[in-house]
This record gives structure tokens, C-alpha cells and sequence, in this order.
């Protein structure tokens, strides 16, 4: 199971993946807190995941602001088991950018819109992003957007890489609020549509 990953989510809920994650086997997922790390393994909390559900623990089963270690374990004994990778929580209280979404535009440039945004009432926010192999890294060390109010949420194409998937979060200046939930997206090849225009056509 290589480069196995945890996404913390603002609501601590924390998602797992992993290269060929998107075929969900069954597996187990075992996790501690950091500082118990080297307790037998019989004290370690466990996850069934069956296959075809989505490998998550949800952030109420977890403590808030804590370290913790994870691995998965397949319930296929001829495949080997993860890395044991760490992750931590926040506070786990609500997104203030709710619903984040991500639109590729045909150039490659990425609209992000989410739930109660108005031009008049946006905060000015961080639109963080990194390509999905190095989204392990933490939040702060991606690559940062700044957009200041009357400003369109959005990044620009020249900052991507045609079609390369990345992971993005939109984080409010405002350290009271949090931060958007972590989405992937998929860039394009960045070509000019080659189907003309309805007016266009014979």
C-alpha cells in the first residue's frame, strides 16, 4: 500500500489514501495516539473498512488538537501493509468556507466557489494547492494564492501543470476561522476547444 496518506479535515474527520485507493479493498486501519505509539498493537484502536466503503475515522472517535499514528493493514494476506504515517487533529469546529468546490475551466484555470460566498461578504483567504503525490506535506508548506476582497477565488493556470491531479484548501486570513475541507481536482491539457461555437458552425 505505497504512499499512504491521511487527510485531516476541519470536522477531524480523517480520510486515508493511497496509490490504487480508488479500487477500495477491504482492509483494517489501526491508530493511536502518538504518545502510545509503542504499545502493543492489541491496544490500538482498529477500523474495519469493507471493500467498496471509504477508508475515513470520523473525527469523533478522535480527540482534538492530537498527534496520532495510523496504518492500514489489507485483509488480503499476500499484500503488504502500509507505512505507519502520522497525522494530527485541529479543533474540529466548522468549515467557515463550507462545501468547497473546484471548477478546471478549459484553460486550466480553477474557480473555487463554496456555500454563502458573495463578492461583497468574502473574507480574504489563502487558496492553498499542491499536486496530489506531495499533498502529505502540511497545508502551510503548499502553494498559496492570496485573494483579497473583490478578488475571484481562483488560480491561475499558469501556476498548474496540465493534466496532473492536485489537492486544494481555501484558508480564511482570520485565524478564528477555519479553514475549507481538503478537495481533489484534475487539470486538463489546457488546449483551446477545437468544436466551434453554435453560431460558428455551417
Amino acid at each position: 500500500m505505497p504512499n499512504f496518506k491521511a487527510i485531516v479535515q476541519p470536522d477531524n474527520d480523517v480520510e486515508f489514501e493511497w496509490d490504487g485507493s480508488e479500487n477500495l479493498p477491504a482492509i483494517t486501519i489501526e491508530y493511536t495516539e502518538e504518545e502510545n505509539k509503542d504499545k502493543p498493537r492489541d491496544q490500538w484502536s482498529r477500523l474495519e473498512i469493507g471493500e467498496g466503503e471509504e477508508p475515513e475515522i470520523e473525527g469523533s472517535a478522535l480527540q482534538i488538537d492530537k498527534d496520532y499514528v495510523a496504518q492500514a493493514i489489507p485483509s488480503d494476506d499476500n499484500k503488504v501493509p502500509s507505512d505507519i504515517i502520522s497525522f494530527k487533529t485541529g479543533s474540529g469546529d466548522p468549515s467557515s468556507i463550507p462545501n468547497l468546490n473546484a471548477i478546471v475551466q478549459p484553460d486550466n484555470r480553477v474557480e473555487l466557489e463554496w456555500d454563502g460566498d458573495e463578492e461583497e461578504t468574502r473574507p480574504p483567504v489563502d487558496i492553498k494547492f499542491v499536486p496530489d503525490e506531495d499533498s502529505d506535506k502540511p497545508v502551510e508548506e503548499w502553494d498559496s494564492v492570496e485573494v483579497n476582497p473583490g478578488d475571484d477565488p481562483e488560480i491561475p493556470a499558469d501556476r498548474l501543470e496540465p493534466n496532473k491531479e492536485y489537492k486544494t484548501q481555501v484558508v480564511p486570513k482570520d485565524p478564528a476561522q477555519q479553514p475549507s475541507e481538503i478537495i481533489p481536482f484534475k487539470t486538463g491539457s489546457g488546449e483551446p476547444s477545437s468544436v466551434p461555437r453554435s453560431e460558428e458552425r455551417p
